[in-house]
């Protein structure tokens, strides 16, 4: 692999696992919100799906570390 191939993963790499630690930190407010039962019952729904979709995201994301 190239010099320029290994720094472009590299750079691949770190901006995949900053993507997913803000992933997972909006998966955790989100998640605390919910228990803490400062959402609405109609918006759980909301909340629950944009939690699946950011986890879809993750598992999408991981093999690129």
């Amino acid at each position: 692999m190239s010099s320029m191939t290994q720094q472009l993963a590299r750079t691949d790499a770190e901006q995949a696992q900053a993507l997913i630690a803000t992933l997972m930190a909006d998966i955790a407010n989100m998640s605390s919100a919910i228990a803490s039962g400062q959402v609405p019952e109609d918006e759980i729904y909301t909340l629950e799906h944009g939690i699946a979709e950011r986890q879809q995201r993750i598992a999408r994301l991981q093999p690129l570390i």
